[in-house]
């Protein structure tokens, strides 16, 4: 079996699979995950205000639809202040560093907060939205059965046995019309192809609403739990990096390179 060198023995020098690292590779390593960490929040910074641009306020779906948005960008905030506040024992700070890095700590609080105000919007928006589904199915349900009692009246008054035919075949095309019955027979059957029409558009209307309705249900609760949980991880953050606005305080001065 192969034996550890006498270096691996020494302070400061780590064995890793038969090779040894000193600490400054593993010192370099940390700094990439920061520099990596930085470079993450600027990604989020970046997507933050390109989905906010340009504004369409007091539109719901608009709004329900950043909120999506925003709790899938959540994880780069997250992993990035990670990286960013990710320091060992013996590491040295530069007053600058520390500043930096002072107010990226209460940045990760306002940030959580901001998170924790989109959940009430979340609610909100998903019943105005809601409010709108019904509303808009209401209207176009009421509009049909208007032009359908339009044709209705047509048909009472139409004395043309081919003009009654028409108007059945454009409600129901399969519609067969075999024998030729008297006018009135005809403007029964018409009257019967509308009241099938009607219930039928009615009821794909209805159906389609409450698609809609099931897949808002969903977006709005995923969007509402993800804001809570963005929020709460992001609070996290600051209360675990007390010791950053602890040591700001404690050392006004400047520091030494």
């Amino acid at each position: 079996m192969p034996q550890e060198s006498e270096s691996s023995k020494l302070p400061g020098i780590t064995r890793y699979k038969g090779f040894v690292l000193s600490e400054g590779i593993e010192r370099r390593g940390v700094e990439l995950l920061r520099n990596i960490g930085y470079i993450l929040l600027g990604l989020f910074l970046v997507d933050f205000l390109g989905t906010l641009i340009p504004p369409h306020l007091f539109d719901p779906i608009w709004e329900l639809g950043i909120v999506n948005s925003l709790v899938d960008r959540s994880w780069l905030a997250l992993l990035g202040f990670g990286l960013i506040f990710f320091y060992k024992i013996d590491t040295q700070l530069k007053r600058g560093f520390l500043r930096v890095i002072y107010y990226l700590s209460w940045a990760s609080l306002i940030l959580s907060i901001f998170y924790f105000l989109l959940f009430p919007l979340t609610m909100f928006d998903g019943f105005k939205i809601l409010n709108r589904y019904k509303t808009d199915s209401t209207i176009a349900i009421a509009s049909s059965q208007a032009k359908a009692e339009q044709i209705r009246a047509r048909i009472n008054l139409s004395n043309s046995p081919q003009q009654i035919a028409s108007f059945i075949q454009t409600l129901n095309p399969q519609k067969l019309l075999i024998d030729q019955p008297n006018l009135q027979q005809l403007k029964e059957q018409a009257n019967k192809e509308l009241d099938i029409a009607k219930k039928d558009y009615a009821s794909i209307t209805n159906s389609q609403t409450r698609a809609k309705s099931i897949q808002l249900g969903k977006s709005s609760v995923r969007a509402a739990l993800g804001t809570v949980i963005s929020g709460f991880g992001l609070g996290l953050i600051w209360r675990s990096t007390r010791w950053v606005r602890v040591l700001f305080k404690k050392n006004p001065g400047k520091s030494d390179d």
